[in-house]
């Protein structure tokens, strides 16, 4: 399962572990960009569910934003929605 993390605290961590000179150069900007591009988490709306897609075995469609994936995941990799997992 995947784990949420928030994008300052990584954006952080990296500076720690590269330093300034490395996070603040060109590829430091990329992965900034990298990170800015992931969607974040949003749980101010409550729970979306995963809704089963006929025909398909184990796809599974989000009922906030219409994303389907192949497997049912803690939160929609496409809105971020928090997922609930029954």
């Amino acid at each position: 399962m995947g784990k949420t993390i928030d994008s300052d605290v990584l954006r952080q961590r990296l500076n720690e572990q590269l330093g300034c000179y490395s996070f603040c150069s060109k590829v430091g900007k990329d992965v900034n960009k990298v990170i800015d591009s992931v969607p974040s988490v949003n749980e101010s709306h409550g729970e979306a569910v995963w809704l089963p897609l006929t025909g398909y075995w184990n796809r599974v469609r989000c009922s906030a934003c219409g994303g389907e994936n192949v497997q049912k995941t803690p939160f929609c990799p496409f809105c971020g929605f928090k997922m609930k997992l029954e």
